[in-house]
């Protein structure tokens, strides 16, 4: 039972871990300038989707169906940006927490006896950010692939007039030509936007419910 509690603590850290790393906020020794403008690049993307999908709800107000679809995502996004600009903010605080829980934490860990004490419980909070990680990918991935497929079925089809859509109902300020350049990059960004949204998800309720453990551990 230690030993597999002891597995299953280093998986959930990990994960957390790289999900962070791709965030640009884990703590790590001597930061790159790109790793510092990381967390600036999602909040750039993620603000630009969501307005983009406001710029929609604006030019459709009259249709109940077509906003409130629209909407449900777009707050879904804003939700993710004002929790990673938390993050952002506090990030030398919560730099400072880390610096103080989990050096301390690994060195119990480097005790065996200590293990039935200091992991006790670890799967009532992993499996609720894991459940959380596998919900947001399902439904990051049907947005990013449907798509492709929905073009692939038309093309199937023979559809004379195929229609290019992007991941999200969304409004730009500039024409987006079907199937060219721009709508490639704009589909690449949106699909950049969604992975951030799922990390952001998958890494920051988690990465409380770590730290909360490592405390009733200590």
């Amino acid at each position: 039972m230690s030993s597999n509690n002891f597995a299953e603590y280093l998986t959930y850290r990990k994960t957390i871990k790289y999900f962070l790393l791709f965030l640009g906020l884990w703590p790590v020794k001597r930061p790159s300038l790109f790793y510092r403008i990381l967390p600036y690049i999602q909040l750039f993307m993620n603000m630009v989707t969501a307005f983009s999908m406001l710029g929609f709800v604006i030019t459709h107000v009259t249709n109940i169906a077509l906003v409130t679809k629209s909407a449900g995502v777009m707050v879904s996004f804003l939700t993710g940006t004002l929790k990673l600009t938390f993050l952002v903010t506090y990030h030398k605080d919560l730099h400072e927490l880390h610096q103080r829980l989990d050096p301390y934490f690994s060195g119990l860990l480097n005790n065996p006896a200590l293990h039935n004490i200091v992991l006790d419980g670890v799967s009532t909070f992993r499996r609720p950010s894991l459940a959380i990680c596998v919900f947001t990918c399902v439904i990051s991935t049907v947005y990013i692939f449907a798509p492709i497929i929905f073009i692939v079925h038309q093309h199937l089809h023979h559809v004379q007039n195929i229609k290019y859509v992007l991941l999200y109902s969304t409004v730009y300020p500039w024409t987006i030509t079907p199937n060219g350049v721009l709508y490639k990059i704009h589909y690449i960004f949106e699909a950049l936007s969604t992975v951030s949204v799922f990390t952001i998800v998958s890494s920051v309720e988690p990465l409380y419910t770590l730290y909360v453990f490592q405390m009733i551990g200590q």
